[in-house]
């Protein structure tokens, strides 16, 4: 085909052009509002996103700021049942240590009265025995050892009672 036939051809269907072209307008006016329809929707749609968003927003800041308020309570619960677990064993110790003081000192008194006691009579026991016993001195050392003894299971006995207390104070 030369240029000098599709210049006939094109102005022989201008008038199949010009129709076409008006059913093109025809059909883009008729779309423009469906158009037009469509995008209003999809406003719609994204302010109703927009709000749904900030409703959704809005819930779980609430729901946030709501847990971190019992967080913040249980925290508060947790320090003060602590600081009253620490009165009380502070208490609890205190009297531990009041009664190992009162053990101690009862401990000391009653060695002080039973070497004063042991004294007093190994001082008797020799203004008593005439000259012929005093060989048996050995046999009252003896005695001595044994009493000595005595007082050495009796300390350690109150030196483990002591322990123990300490012990079940922890």
């Amino acid at each position: 085909m030369t240029l000098e036939e599709l210049r006939t051809y094109l102005q022989g269907n201008s008038e199949d052009l010009k129709e076409l072209q008006a059913k093109i307008e025809k059909k883009k006016v008729a779309s423009d509002p469906e158009i037009e329809e469509i995008r209003k929707e999809r406003q719609i749609l994204k302010l109703q996103n927009e709000k749904g968003m900030e409703d959704l927003m809005k819930v779980l800041a609430t729901r946030h700021d709501k847990e971190l308020r019992n967080k913040i309570e249980k925290d508060k619960i947790a320090a003060e049942l602590k600081a009253l677990d620490n009165d009380k064993f502070s208490g609890i110790e205190k009297e531990k240590r009041e009664e190992l003081e009162r053990l101690e000192a009862e401990r000391v008194a009653i060695r002080k009265k039973e070497e004063s006691l042991m004294n007093e009579i190994q001082a008797l026991s020799l203004k008593a025995q005439p000259e012929s016993l005093k060989k048996d001195k050995k046999e009252s050392m003896t005695h001595q050892e044994l009493i000595r003894r005595r007082e050495l299971d009796f300390a350690k006995e109150k030196a483990e009672t002591i322990a123990k207390l300490r012990l079940s104070s922890f």
